[in-house]
């Protein structure tokens, strides 16, 4: 799948790239060589999902549950937040919380502007 062009394979392929950079800390160039692409295509990939995808619902919805299944996998069930980095895990959901923020800013700005050309109409 990795080679596909499918544009869902593709978007799928953006969110998990950005998701392995951003919890793994890995290198633009790391990321490249696990989806066998050059660094330049994840920087466009994690480019392309910060511009725009993150407002398609399915691609947030996939992008918040891997976000959550990374978080489960590296500091485990709830239960065991005594010995989480919490500054990191702050961190990380601060990221998410900024990223839904600005779908939210975004769609009040789209309702804003139409009130605008509504009264001026």
């Amino acid at each position: 799948m990795l080679g596909s062009r499918k544009r869902k394979i593709v978007e799928n392929n953006m969110i998990l790239a950005k998701v392995i950079h951003e919890f793994f800390k890995l290198s633009i160039t790391a990321v490249g060589n696990i989806f066998g692409k050059h660094h330049a295509t994840i920087i466009h990939y994690i480019n392309v999902y910060e511009n725009s995808l993150y407002r398609d619902t399915n691609c947030a919805e996939l992008y918040s549950m891997l976000c959550d299944y990374t978080i489960d996998k590296i500091y485990g069930s709830k239960a065991d937040m005594s010995v989480v980095d919490t500054d990191r895990l702050n961190n990380i959901q601060l990221r998410k919380l900024v990223q839904e923020l600005r779908v939210k800013n975004e769609d009040l700005e789209y309702k804003l502007v139409n009130i605008k050309n509504a009264i001026h109409a």
